[in-house]
């Protein structure tokens, strides 16, 4: 099993925001890859997340390119990788959590709510992580990710390294 954190620095506007807001560690979104499970990569990897795009938590298959993507393994058995599959079928459609996005980092309103998620919280929590109110750059210093690049998206583009 793997994880994918998208480098901000070849996003959008939204992607270095996000980057901006949660510590300049370059990533902005992350996905949990069931290479084992699914093993047809013509069509991408099995990935699962909350994703802002689609609204919703989702399983989708996604070319990890490395342009794009920064993928790590990390350790668990197949059967380990089979009960955490099983586990996000249990979140499939659940709504994106803006509003939790807003209020538990921008103003200090801690409310839980187990129906809507963002992409490293469901993962965090599909994880059994003890605290998994975390961003994607959270997430990627706890897995020891190396830093990505870091873009600044304004009238022009600065790249700063």
């Amino acid at each position: 099993m793997k994880l994918a954190f998208y480098k901000s620095a070849n996003g959008d506007v939204l992607d270095t925001l996000i980057d901006l807001w949660s510590g300049r560690y370059g990533y902005s979104h992350v996905e949990l890859v069931f290479d084992r499970i699914s093993t047809d990569t013509s069509k991408g990897s099995l990935c699962f997340s909350s994703s802002p795009r689609e609204g919703k938590c989702r399983f989708k298959n996604i070319h990890l390119t490395n342009k794009h993507w920064c993928v790590i393994d990390i350790p668990c058995t197949r059967v380990e990788e089979e009960q955490f599959y099983s586990k996000c079928f249990q979140y499939v459609n659940a709504k994106y959590d803006y509003y939790g996005i807003f209020f538990w980092y921008i103003f200090p309103i801690k409310k839980e709510k187990l129906k809507k998620w963002w992409c490293s919280e469901i993962i965090s929590y599909i994880l059994n992580h003890p605290k998994y109110h975390v961003t994607p750059n959270h997430l990627a210093k706890f897995y020891n990710v190396p830093k990505s690049e870091f873009k600044l998206i304004l009238n022009k583009t600065w790249r700063i390294k």
